[in-house]
């Protein structure tokens, strides 16, 4: 009983059931996506840009017969036929500020009823000029099928303790029996405990020294400053297995930071509120892997062209389910560099590292160790 608890082994809905486990709705479709997942994560990037396409062409056929802002911008295109990636590189660009100006031009106006409730939300993004967005529940669920994912990915144990310190407003502090919504549907989880960085530095640490849990999940620069403080009082979670961090570009020396103060690894992904999960870490190597069965993801040059392994280039994006407010062709604001084929057999594409904001054009000739260090989408 104590072994299975600290195995990947689903919940089940059902009473004197435990293995093999039956569960319930919620959690037969989050276990039914990762059974996918693991199926499309080792297709050849030929089949897997076929599945991709096909998806883009439902998104590209609703934003033209139901959002106002795509009639005139995909007039032409011919999307009667199957998408392909000439096709769809002939769309513009959809910048910051035309979500800004066209927030309702951008929204459908018959969003399928099947994709549940939409509801808006705003982000402020790397360039501090807010937007705002409009998602469904069908979204909600693709955010907790990834969540899922990278646990499973990184063979976290779900039993384990897991504590997270997020920004101003994101959270109340306190502690829980269960890691979220993400991963109860489908899993038993052990404790959570919640804080904030409102708090000062001290009292954080103080906090996670009595938390002293298996999994720390931070925005990367706290992380970075707790560990520089940690590795000055010689101060060390006993239990502490990995740091996963979420919501700014790494600084070049976290890694290292967060080794010599702790002796764990640094687990980090990549999203924008708005786009939804972009890329999670390779369970074997530091680069990451785009979520391509969420996301279309582009890495443009300085000439508009795809850009080859090493090059530096921005980053846009096209979710393949926002059919409330399609975002096609969305440039974010950051710079990333493309990588090679993954030798963990993984066909998924490959972000060797992300710049986050790039000052001036010039970024593009430049490799993310002396890119500018700032906060992503």
């Amino acid at each position: 009983m104590h072994k299975l608890a600290h195995t990947a082994v689903p919940g089940s809905a059902l009473q004197h059931v435990l293995w093999p486990a039956v569960p319930g709705t919620e959690g037969a479709r989050m276990l039914a996506m990762q059974y996918q997942f693991a199926q499309s994560e080792r297709w050849s990037p030929e089949v897997l840009a076929a599945a991709q396409f096909a998806q883009l062409g439902h998104l590209l056929r609703h934003a033209q017969a139901t959002v106002p802002f795509y009639r005139e911008r995909l007039a032409g295109l011919a999307l009667d036929r199957p998408l392909d990636a000439a096709t769809f590189s002939r769309i513009p660009l959809l910048r910051r500020q035309d979500i800004q100006e066209k927030f309702d031009a951008l929204c459908s106006q018959a969003v399928p009823a099947d994709h549940g409730q939409s509801y808006p939300g705003e982000s402020s993004g790397s360039t501090g000029r807010p937007i705002r967005y409009l998602k469904t529940e069908l979204n909600d669920v693709f955010w907790h099928a990834f969540t899922v994912r990278d646990h499973l990915w990184q063979r976290r144990d779900f039993s384990g303790k897991l504590a997270a310190i997020r920004g101003p407003g994101r959270l109340q502090p306190g502690s829980g029996t269960g890691w979220g919504v993400s991963t109860d549907a489908a899993f038993h989880t052990g404790p959570v405990a919640m804080s904030t960085t409102e708090q000062s530095l001290a009292a954080q640490v103080e906090w996670l020294m009595r938390e002293n849990p298996e999994y720390l999940m931070g925005i990367a620069s706290n992380v970075q400053e707790l560990a520089r403080y940690c590795g000055r009082q010689g101060l060390r979670p006993s239990r502490l297995r990995e740091v996963r961090t979420y919501g700014e570009v790494l600084h070049p020396g976290l890694r290292s930071t967060v080794r010599a103060a702790w002796d764990v690894p640094v687990t980090d992904m990549y999203s924008c509120r708005e786009g939804g999960y972009l890329a999670l870490q390779c369970p074997q190597h530091e680069h990451y892997h785009v979520q391509a069965e969420g996301v279309y993801l582009e890495l443009l040059n300085a000439e508009g062209q795809l850009c080859s392994p090493g090059e530096l280039g921005r980053v846009v994006i096209t979710p393949l389910h926002a059919f409330a407010m399609p975002l096609i062709r969305y440039e974010v604001g950051d710079y990333a560099e493309a990588g090679a084929p993954c030798n963990c057999g993984r066909g998924l594409p490959v972000i060797r590292c992300i710049a986050g904001e790039a000052q001036h054009s010039s970024a593009t000739s430049r490799r993310c160790a002396s890119s500018r260090w700032c906060r992503k989408a």
